[in-house]
């Protein structure tokens, strides 16, 4: 099997587990355990994981002049960019947090026109232009419901999350040609975890863990299978193809959450949502198409 073909299935599997999860954190948080305090646990168990893979890898030291880097991996993909999507999740439906989350592939293309001076060609600039009038009329939805209590705060900080861990697609992958998956991991999420405490520490600690079997499947899959499920692969597909088509894996996400959102909790595609999703993926599909 060739690396392309391996970096597709393990996208797949990515995209299935992202998809998931939009609907699945509904069943723990914030009932059973906020945002903050689920982001602080589960990035806890990621720092133990991979400090203990690091003991059975032969790892590169990191270079003096990377650690900048490395801190502005851990704000955008360890940190922040998760307090964010967590706090975003609980509070608007995991359709538009679906839908907001496609806009991915444009924040990582406006990245590397800065970054990595990327040209922006016309059909390209349309692209963003569509995703970005797409993001912007979801965002703007501001009924509440069951499902989402807070739509408008909800959805802006799933767009900020978006932003950040676009920047984070671009900012990482000159480490990953540099050094090891577990090295790396092992301490963006380590520098991620020292981040999160202030924004965390207090509502995990007042966790009653006193949960039911549904719960606990929930607390599992959203702490657990996500992270090591989601970040390495993600990390090990990036080394084998382009950024721009990892982040593309995204359209696909709202397909699974929809059918979820729709099982599970009776959601339901309203007209605006289906219009703004057309404008979204016109937009990635520009930007992409070349």
């Amino acid at each position: 099997m060739s690396k392309k073909v391996l970096a597709h299935l393990v996208l797949i599997m990515v995209t299935v587990v992202y998809g998931s999860n939009y609907v699945i954190i509904k069943f723990v948080s914030p009932q059973h355990i906020g945002p903050g305090g689920l982001v602080l646990i589960r990035t806890i168990m990621a720092v133990v994981f991979f400090w203990i893979a690091g003991l059975f890898v032969n790892q590169k030291k990191i270079e003096k002049e990377d650690w900048g880097r490395i801190i502005l991996c851990a704000i955008c993909g360890s940190a922040f960019n998760q307090l964010c999507f967590f706090q975003g999740a609980v509070n608007t439906s995991p359709i538009d947090a679906s839908l907001i989350m496609t806009t991915n592939p444009i924040i990582v293309l406006l990245f590397a026109s800065v970054i990595l001076k990327e040209k922006l060609t016309n059909n390209k600039l349309i692209g963003i232009a569509l995703g970005c009038i797409g993001a912007i009329f979801i965002i703007m939805q501001k009924e509440g419901s069951a499902n989402a209590p807070d739509r408008l705060y909800g959805n802006t900080m799933i767009f900020v999350n978006s932003i950040l861990f676009g920047l984070y697609i671009v900012l990482v992958k000159p480490l990953i040609t540099k050094y090891d998956t577990i090295t790396l991991m092992k301490w963006i999420f380590l520098l991620g975890m020292i981040m999160l405490i202030p924004f965390g520490y207090e509502e995990m600690m007042v966790v009653d863990w006193n949960f039911s079997t549904e719960v606990w499947w929930a607390f599992i899959y959203s702490s657990a299978i996500v992270t090591f499920l989601g970040y390495v692969p993600n990390i090990l597909a990036l080394r084998w193809v382009s950024s721009s088509l990892v982040s593309s894996y995204l359209y696909v996400q709202p397909i699974i959450a929809a059918g979820l959102a729709i099982l599970w909790l009776n959601e339901g595609l309203s007209p605006s949502a289906i219009f703004a999703a057309v404008l979204i993926f016109i937009g990635v599909y520009l930007v992409g198409k070349e």
